[in-house]
């Protein structure tokens, strides 16, 4: 017995020292290895590069990596931010960064047709700050849009960049699971490598995704909670594996295969932190508390469902606040200007109800919960039962009142033909020389989901122009 005790005593040691040394490899990484490869600008300012790349996003390291990959040719990759800490590589804590010296930190104008149950009307805009942008600040989903929504850039001028135009680049991010024709979950995306270095309306054409969060409370344990999210085993699981409640953040959407209008997604968190959910959403108060009635819960079960519209219809811009170089714009998506997008939303709505009244998620005693607003309550009390349904108008008001941004902003600088359009279907800039965007900005519509992997494809493309441009 004594024997067995020494051996699980030298293998909880053991097991120690490993998670010791892999957090000890780990920050050395952060503090000492990336950090070295960031020149200081100053030490180039007489020098001269084939290529500047202003901003070292998702798009800005693919074309850093791909121009570079010509030995002959010099890159210069400017960015205005830092290195990433650790945790941007965690997905269930990488949002966590959001707020921080990581993130621009820009919000919205107030909002005339949404927004009303968030600070002084305004959605919170987080923009990743540092080497590799938005995509370390994010959930970490993969998604390569589908068929329609590229075919629908060519009918809106993008010519070349449709379907048929852009398969052969997002297919270079996928490596197909053996069954279906989804994404599959084997690929690797490489990170940027290179040596990096730290009143007027520009284009209506800005465009988001909206989210209604919606609880629904289980009986099983299946789902993310505080409890496990902070357990030294989900900790030990991600340093040893990868894997566990920290390597996750959301499963698929809910939703016509093909794309559709609308659709559903199930974020696994059954408790929440109040004070950091309330950080990154801007929720007022009684609005958060009234969506997550077991805020103070650490151990609840749930998740959420997020009800979206894939195409909205609503369009805003962003505007010049003067002519200083470092005062940041204006940002007015005009969320839910256009009804059409309340239809929209609505319908994704009554799709998570009736999911939720399946017997798969009656099984596992699933119970939609529904917000009770204040401001609301004009439009008819919430239902208690969650088989029943509330009406469009309360359903309506809610949507006004606490549907939150997807963080997908783009459309600003849209590929097209027309006079409005500010880039061509080579991403040059309309009457301006040498001068190329490649970003989200260029998208002329949004995709039916998250939109980095796009991005990455969109870069991958845009190499290729700028490359047989230069032959």
């Amino acid at each position: 017995m004594g024997c067995l005790k020494k051996l699980v005593l030298a293998s909880f040691v053991t097991a120690a020292l490993v998670c010791g040394a892999l957090l000890l490899l780990w920050i050395w990484l952060g503090v000492e290895i990336i950090p070295n490869q960031v020149r200081d600008p100053r030490t180039l300012q007489d020098r001269s590069f084939d290529y500047i790349i202003v901003g070292a996003g998702t798009a800005g390291c693919v074309l850093a990596n791909r121009l570079s990959e010509n030995p002959n040719v010099t890159v210069l990759l400017v960015e205005a931010g830092d290195t990433f800490g650790s945790a941007s590589i965690i997905p269930l804590i990488s949002t966590a960064m959001q707020g921080t010296k990581y993130d621009w930190a820009f919000r919205t104008t107030p909002q005339k047709y949404s927004s009303h149950g968030l600070g002084n009307n305004q959605q919170l805009l987080p923009r990743g700050k540092g080497l590799g942008g938005s995509g370390q600040i994010n959930y970490m989903l993969h998604f390569t849009g589908i068929p329609e929504d590229f075919d629908r850039w060519e009918r809106l001028g993008a010519r070349d960049w449709n379907w048929r135009g852009m398969k052969p680049y997002l297919d270079k991010l996928n490596h197909p699971a053996a069954a279906g024709d989804q994404d599959g979950d084997d690929d690797v995306l490489q990170d940027c490598k290179q040596e990096e270095l730290t009143g007027e309306e520009l284009y209506e054409n800005y465009f988001d995704h909206l989210n209604l969060p919606l609880f629904v409370s289980i009986n099983a344990t299946a789902s993310v909670t505080m409890d496990k999210v902070l357990s030294v085993d989900s900790i030990r699981q991600y340093l040893q594996h990868g894997r566990g409640v920290l390597s996750t953040t959301a499963i698929a959407g809910i939703g016509s295969p093909r794309g559709g209008r609308y659709g559903i997604i199930l974020f696994g968190m059954g408790s929440v932190d109040e004070q950091a959910l309330r950080h990154v959403s801007n929720m007022e108060e009684d609005t958060f508390r009234a969506f997550f009635p077991s805020y103070q819960n650490t151990s609840q079960e749930g998740f959420l469902f997020l009800s979206t519209c894939h195409q909205p219809a609503s369009r805003g811009g962003i505007f010049l606040r003067d002519r200083h170089i470092d005062s940041v714009p204006f940002f007015n998506p005009n969320y839910l200007k256009d009804r059409s997008d309340i239809g929209c939303m609505i319908q994704a709505i009554r799709l998570a109800a009736r999911t939720v009244r399946t017997d798969a998620f009656r099984s596992i005693g699933a119970h939609l919960h529904w917000p009770h607003i204040k401001r609301c309550s004009n439009f008819g009390p919430p239902v208690n039962n969650s088989a029943e349904q509330p009406s469009d108008r309360y359903l309506e008001c809610i949507l006004r009142t606490s549907a939150l941004t997807g963080h997908h902003p783009g459309g600003t600088a849209a590929i097209g033909l027309h006079s409005e359009a500010v880039v061509d279907n080579q991403l040059r800039v309309n009457g301006v020389h040498g001068l190329r965007v490649v970003d989200a900005s260029v998208f002329p519509a949004p995709v039916s989901g998250t939109p980095n992997s796009v991005l990455i494809a969109v870069a991958e493309k845009a190499s290729d122009l700028i490359l047989q441009n230069s032959n």
